[in-house]
């Protein structure tokens, strides 16, 4: 921890600049010799100072708002309140500047008549926007000198925008859609604090003259029903506007509730800014220290939105009511404006009488910048109460994305970092600066490049001609949803609390970082096209946060993408579920695959134009029913001569609670739903899976062809997967939802520029999860802890290098439930032996599998196509103590399984 240091000022606006990256632990001492003169001591105050008032003068510091102007100056403002102050007839605001990135401040200017103001920079001038005074007129001020002198609003065309009682704070300003957007409060409502005001958005074009009343549109009042939060209610204010990730503003507002200080409120505004509407069903939501100003803003290097509170700390709970709680403040981050975490803790006070309240804050680069009111200790007597402050301070909090946030769960040990991950220089290649991570879905190894005869991927094969292919790579579940949040995140399903295709990954685990968030805090735009996360039957529809721009061809049902006479080319969102296959005489672009490589070309030229560093992930739907791929790519095959599948029938002694009736091929209209499938029918289901293979396979290669064809191929690490494998056909099933290795085996290949030994083939085990810390390596970032992968950058060093001793993988019984589930399927592959242990079931989140139902064990040796299950023979015993003994391992204490370092370094739709 960096020691804290207090420095003497020598005067007010002459501090020593001091980063609040670490906890300030602020003594509560008073003067050890009462009987001295009193004599100004700014040490105890965080922070440097702008400005001090002593409390003896009765003039108080409030609304601090700051303002970074294009010159790269800092622009700070601060009302002065109460019973010596003009508040109640003619506020006054002050201004300050600082040239030095807030090293040192000077006073620049006064303005009369102006109260609980917000600064911002628009078109080349900065404006002031507030009230005249408590609960005064509605105005708003230019300045085209940066502060120094100011307009005066005398009537609607010089910035006076409303008559009447108005209430607000430095209330962020956000441009979006080419409009300036400001939350705002009517206080006419009552006479009582917190029910008279009345919440509002105003919004004008960025363009236009702010100045004059006619620019702005006004929406609606909402007043409060004293009702809500079972009677507690007492009012709602200081919201911020701020543009959510489905596009639309939203404004979140201070919530003041007796003895409630975790709660916000989200107001929905309409396009024209016209409406603002509110459901108390589902518009309170949790927010660290709510009852107390706070101001939020959207990061676009992150993707994240940040915040500044008066978080109360558990040891202050219940000491008095929350909203006058303020002597923490606490950096909190969201991806979606619903789940908030605490980051860390920036100021603390154990002294409740201390405050440091009403931030606003702008991001500096790698900082975030701050300034806040500050009521603390002074050597003149301080601050009489945490509320009336005596101080304006400004914080530089540097790096405060860093360190890398880590995605482990909560009361979960750092993950130690080994010799995997650590950076080190690609061998013979410069780092690559782009990622192209291709999945596909439903995909079996059943490839040319893994040796299947008969199955035609040339442009797989090519790629696996100049990357790894790792034959041992295995899904954490074989199941869209579950395995795509594993590999996404870098966590496990159980980690995740995530079994099947609901809920998303966010409700379970809001605060993980996913993989396109970790290259976006690094500057890379992340670009999504396509299946990447599930993409249907969920509350959230992908994940935007995820994403330097919104997501395409992303969300709907499978069996909407069907070819349509006369209906176009796109998903048939009333199509109700058919047939299981199509053979339709169709373009590529005719089915969502072709369109996404289409796009997917299009963004890699733009891309290539702009001449930004990028992580695109594209996502083909196929080869997952329904299996309609276009008809050139069936005749590809003689369906009566087909590659047959790996095996025909179930394991010698498998359980029953490992296999599965096929259902998900039985829900089409020309499958039985019950009983044997023909066999005619059989052989046309593997037919057009291997078409759907065929197909997708040309859609990589067109991504592929387009890559090379711009020359940045070389700047460029290509990864492909699947999200895990399927049974067409093997042991006579249709589907995936399985243990066994046709199930969770899957396609990865990675080609990195410059790596040892392209076109080699590795038999390391290895898992979906590892992707993110092999990719964020290779491209030369820091590796964030906490990950439950491991990096496969030595075996793209050394295809003989091994990274672990075993893959696990999981699945439910029954598999297409939210909640209680009957068995959970835990299953370990080494180079040994398969051991899968199928145990009782619990809600949904259980982190750990209950008692054992049954268990299966595979010799990987003597028995390579897993034909029986010898868990029950005795000549096997010790095996078996050996796989029990290493799974129980992986959930001792509820921990995460993060297989250690090994030497050498319903109906799915």
């Amino acid at each position: 921890m960096i020691e804290t240091r207090y420095t003497s000022l020598l005067s007010p606006h002459r501090p020593t600049a001091r980063c609040l990256g670490v906890v300030l632990l602020l003594s509560a001492c008073a003067s050890a010799n009462a009987k001295e003169p009193a004599r100004a001591d700014f040490s105890k105050a965080p922070g440097v100072v702008i400005d001090h008032v002593p409390a003896s003068a009765g003039v108080y510091i409030g609304s601090p708002s700051l303002v970074v102007l294009p010159s790269g100056e800092y622009i700070a403002s601060h009302d002065e309140f109460g019973p010596k102050s003009s508040e109640h007839s003619r506020a006054v605001t002050r201004i300050f500047r600082s040239t030095d990135r807030g090293e040192t401040w000077a006073p620049i200017g006064k303005v009369d008549g102006q109260f609980w103001s917000t600064l911002f920079y628009n078109q080349k001038a900065l404006y002031l926007g507030g009230a005249w005074k408590h609960h005064g007129n509605l105005i708003i001020r230019r300045s085209d000198d940066g502060g120094v002198t100011w307009t005066e609003p005398t009537d609607a065309a010089t910035g006076l925008l409303a008559e009447g009682q108005y209430h607000c704070a430095p209330q962020p300003v956000v441009v979006h859609e080419g409009r300036i957007w400001r939350g705002m409060e009517d206080a006419g409502g009552s006479n009582t604090w917190g029910e008279r005001y009345r919440p509002f958005m105003m919004s004008a074009p960025i363009d236009a003259d702010l100045l004059s009343r006619q620019s702005w549109t006004f929406s609606n009042y909402l007043p409060i029903d004293k009702g809500w939060i079972d009677g507690k209610m007492r009012g709602w204010l200081e919201g911020n506007a701020v543009v959510a990730p489905n596009g639309q503003i939203v404004n979140i507002l201070r919530v003041a509730a007796t003895g409630v200080g975790g709660v916000g409120a989200l107001m929905r505004v309409s396009d024209d800014g016209k409406t603002i509407s509110f459901d108390p069903q589902e518009g309170f939501i949790e927010f660290p220290g709510g009852a107390k100003k706070f101001t939020i803003r959207h990061d676009p290097v992150s993707g994240r939105y940040w915040s500044l509170v008066n978080w109360v700390a558990p040891e202050d709970e219940g000491k008095r009511e929350p909203g006058g709680i303020r002597n923490t403040l606490a950096l909190t981050s969201s991806v979606d404006l619903l789940d908030w975490k605490i980051e860390r803790v920036v100021v603390r006070d154990p002294d409740l009488e201390h405050g440091y309240q009403y931030p606003d804050w702008q991001f500096d680069g790698d900082d975030l910048i701050a300034v806040v009111r500050t009521a603390t200790d002074d050597g003149l007597g301080g601050a009489h109460n945490y509320h009336d402050a005596n101080f304006l301070t400004f914080h530089r909090l540097e790096g405060f994305r860093d360190p890398p946030v880590d995605n482990r769960p909560q009361g979960q040990p750092p993950q130690e970092q080994g010799a995997d991950a650590r950076l080190r220089p690609r061998t013979g290649g410069a780092t690559p600066r782009n990622v192209l991570f291709i999945i596909a879905d439903d995909l079996s190894c059943e490839l040319g490049c893994y040796g299947a005869a008969g199955v035609l991927t040339p442009n797989l094969d090519r790629l696996a001609a100049r990357g790894r292919t790792f034959l041992n790579a295995y899904c954490q579940s074989a199941l869209c949803n579950p395995s795509r949040a594993s590999l996404m995140t870098g966590l496990r399903p159980h980690e995740l609390g995530v079994w099947t295709n609901s809920p998303h990954f966010r409700e379970t685990s809001p605060g993980v970082v996913t993989l396109p968030q970790c290259f976006q805090s690094h500057g890379r735009h992340a670009v999504g096209i396509g299946k990447v996360y599930h993409n249907y039957g969920q509350r959230l529809h992908g994940d935007a946060a995820s994403w330097s721009e919104p997501q395409v061809n992303h969300w709907g049902a499978h069996f909407h993408d069907w070819f349509v006479p006369g209906r176009g080319s796109v998903l048939h969102g009333d199509w109700a579920k058919a047939e299981a296959v199509q053979r339709a005489d169709v373009p590529d672009d005719a089915y969502i695959d072709g369109r996404s490589a289409s796009l997917a070309t299009q963004k890699l030229r733009e891309l290539k134009q702009v001449g930004q560093p990028f992580f695109m992930a594209v996502g083909f739907w196929k080869p997952h029913l329904p299996f309609n791929a276009p008809k050139k790519y069936w005749d590809l095959y003689d369906q009566n001569n087909l590659p047959p599948p790996p095996s025909d029938g179930p394991p010698s002694a498998a359980p029953a609670i490992a296999l599965h009736n096929s259902q998900e091929a039985r829900s089409y209209t020309d499958v039985p739903d019950r009983g044997p499938i023909p066999a005619g029918k059989q052989r046309e289901l593997r037919h057009a899976y291997l078409a759907a293979i065929s197909y997708v396979d040309a859609q990589v290669g067109r991504v592929l062809d387009e890559l090379d064809r711009l020359g940045i191929a070389e700047d460029t690490v290509v990864a492909f997967c699947s999200d895990h494998g399927y049974h067409a056909g093997d042991m006579g099933l249709y589907g995936k939802l399985t243990n066994f290795e046709s199930g969770t085996r899957t396609p990865l290949i990675i080609a990195a520029p410059g790596m040892a030994a392209p076109a080699s083939k590795t038999s390391a085990i290895c898992e979906l999860l590892d992707l993110y810390p092999t990719l964020v390596e290779v491209c030369g970032l820091p590796v964030p802890a906490g990950l439950s992968g491991r990096s496969l950058c030595p075996v793209l060093d050394d295809p003989e290098a091994t990274v672990k001793p075993y893959a696990l993988s999981q699945i439910t019984r029954p598999v297409y439930v939210e909640k209680a589930v009957d068995a959970i399927g835990s299953s370990l592959r080494t180079t040994r032996y398969r051991y899968t242990r199928w145990s009782q079931g619990a809600d949904g989140s259980a982190r750990v599998p209950g008692p054992v139902i049954d268990e299966e064990l595979y010799d990987v040796r003597r028995d390579p196509g897993f034909a029986q299950n010898v868990a029950g023979q005795a000549a096997y015993a010790e095996m078996l103590g050996e796989a029990r003994s290493r799974l129980a391992g992986c959930f001792a204490g509820g921990a995460a399984p993060r297989a250690p370092a090994v030497n050498g370094a319903g109906v799915s739709n």
